[in-house]
Parts: C-alpha cells; sequence; structure tokens
C-alpha cells in the first residue's frame, strides 16, 4: 500500500488511534503485500513533523519494559490536507480501493464512481478499436493476451461500478440514519 500517510490520516479522521492499531488495520485491508511496521511509524512521523496529526495521549506501556503508546488524533492541517487528496480523482486502483476503505456514511463516493466510470469509458474506447472477434483473428500471441486483458479490465471495472454505486448508496443511508439519530 503506497498510499500509507493518506490511510494513515483517514483512520485518525474517524477516531484517535496508536500506531499498532493503525499498522494492524492497515494490514488487515492488504489483499496483495504485507504492511511493514516500520512504513507505518515512518508516516506516522512523517505526518507529525508535518503538524497534520498530533500526540493527544501517552498511554501506559503495552508490556514491561516497552515503550508507552503514544495516541495521535488528526490536525486540522491534517484534514485540509485529507479532504485536498480524496476530492482529486483516484491515480490507481490501489488509490480507489483505500478511498472505499476510509469512506464514512457522510461521505460521497461521486469521484470514485466518475474515476470508475471515465476508465470504463476508456477501456471500452480500446476494446471498440479491436472487437472481441479479433481475439480469433489475433496476428500474434501478445496481441491476442492484449485484447484479452482489456476485456478482463473492462469486466472488472463493470463490476466496481456496480459495487460503488451499491456502497454509495449505503452510505446515503447510513447518514440518513446518523442524522435522524442525532435529530431524536
Amino acid at each position: 500500500m503506497a498510499m500509507i500517510q493518506e490511510a494513515v490520516l483517514g483512520l485518525l479522521a474517524r477516531e484517535p488511534s496508536h500506531g499498532y492499531a493503525l499498522w494492524q488495520t492497515l494490514q488487515s485491508w492488504s489483499v496483495d503485500e504485507t504492511i511493514q511496521s516500520s512504513s507505518v511509524y515512518m508516516a506516522i512521523k512523517r505526518l507529525a513533523d508535518a503538524e497534520a496529526i498530533e500526540v493527544v495521549a501517552l498511554g501506559p506501556a503495552p508490556r514491561h519494559g516497552e515503550r508507552p503508546r503514544h495516541t495521535f488524533a488528526i490536525t486540522d492541517a491534517g484534514r485540509d490536507r485529507l479532504d485536498r487528496w480524496l476530492s482529486q480523482r483516484p491515480a490507481t486502483v490501489e488509490d480507489l480501493r483505500l478511498r472505499i476503505a476510509i469512506a464514512q456514511p457522510a461521505d460521497d463516493l461521486a469521484v470514485l464512481i466518475d474515476w470508475v466510470n471515465q476508465a470504463l469509458i476508456d477501456t471500452q474506447r480500446r476494446l471498440g478499436a479491436a472487437p472481441a472477434a479479433a481475439v480469433e483473428e489475433a496476428a500474434s500471441w501478445e496481441s491476442a493476451c492484449a485484447l484479452a486483458m482489456s476485456t478482463l479490465s473492462f469486466h472488472e471495472l463493470s463490476a466496481r461500478a456496480q459495487w460503488l454505486a451499491e456502497a454509495n448508496a449505503q452510505l446515503r443511508r447510513l447518514h440518513a440514519l446518523a442524522t435522524a439519530n442525532r435529530g431524536a
């Protein structure tokens, strides 16, 4: 997960936490790779140096002889940084996954849905330039593989677009419930 700083900010926007808990959450999100705890702690140090996060509590050491746990919270500067990042279109599928993972009920997934829809349009254009029947007639193994991968990408993106629309509807329902509960 290349965007560990953004992930840490997103998690701290939910609630204050300590490094080990942040690492455990990020580790549970990672499908393709192992997140090193040192990467999370380096992200925390850089965010603290940039005043995007701050220590809000110093808890007891989990075991005798260990250092006490620092609990961090996002600052206004960190929230601004997170909001700027979230307002941009995702750069990669990994970026998209991270944004979905840190989404909260009040969030609008329109930027993410637009990104997936644009990726779908781009993939359709590439496929339109070489119809599916062309796989049978491909001049080389490489061109047949490239066409098959484009088709696979299209189907994956279609599924992601449908899932995002459903997730957005669920987030809107959760937001409405949370708002109604606060008003009651």
